[in-house]
């Protein structure tokens, strides 16, 4: 969040500015473990190194089994070739290794700012042809990526937000992507943060204040009743 900040306030001076916020569908899901593997060789993981990898998620099946009415229902057993594994130590870190080429597609348009599978590709130029042109290459050149590795970018969760200061220019984006419009916000959340268009937080701010609201309730309802020590822990 710092990192967005830093580079939206730095290019506010720009007449046009936005970002493009893409969403993954099911990204730790997709992770392809053919070429997981294959980028783990070229950062050079190489000989025992990546045949313990390569043992670790290979070679491992799954089924579905169903119980309904005292009665089990299977599926048959299939081999597992692609996804990170779940609550693993590992997990993580192999699916970074997996996104980590990903900036060298968007820097050349953009300031990409980057967050495990959350991409964010910032824009700033000075003609409006250019920028809604740029915003375009920047869809294009992404989706690209995600598709050569196995990832699909869902487009119906993908949005646009513009970032202006008071007298700045404020035009209508309408970025169209295989048949589809991408939706321009003026809002949008992002690490549980609401980032607005004028960086103002107080949307954010307006969103917390009735759970704030709730909690202090809560607290003063069971005052009367419970140790100082529970208070604190509540």
């Amino acid at each position: 969040m710092i990192k967005i900040q830093k580079v939206i306030l730095e290019a506010l001076n720009n007449r046009y500015l936005g970002g493009t916020f893409c969403d993954l569908r099911k990204a730790f899901d997709c992770v392809e473990h053919k070429i997981l593997l294959a980028k783990m060789y070229q950062y050079g993981i190489t000989g025992k190194g990546l045949k313990l990898i390569t043992s670790y998620l290979q070679d491992k099946n799954q089924r579905v089994i169903i119980s309904s009415r005292s009665k089990l229902y299977y599926s048959e057993w299939e081999s597992i070739n692609q996804g990170g594994p779940r609550g693993s130590v590992l997990g993580p870190l192999l699916f970074l290794i997996y996104l980590n080429d990903r900036p060298q597609t968007l820097n050349v348009l953009a300031d990409p700012v980057l967050f495990a599978d959350d991409t964010i590709m910032i824009v700033k130029l000075t003609e409006p042809w250019e920028f809604l042109h740029s915003i375009q290459r920047n869809i294009i050149n992404a989706d690209r990526w995600f598709k050569s590795n196995s990832l699909l970018l869902n487009m119906d969760k993908t949005h646009l937000l513009q970032f202006y200061t008071k007298i700045g220019q404020i035009m209508d984006l309408e970025v169209r992507y295989e048949n589809k419009q991408i939706t321009a916000v003026n809002n949008i959340k992002f690490f549980g943060l609401l980032i607005d268009s004028s960086l103002s937080w107080k949307q954010h701010i307006d969103s917390i204040i009735p759970k704030l609201n709730r909690a202090c309730f809560a607290i003063r309802r069971v005052k009367p009743y419970m140790a100082l020590e529970a208070l604190k822990t509540i």
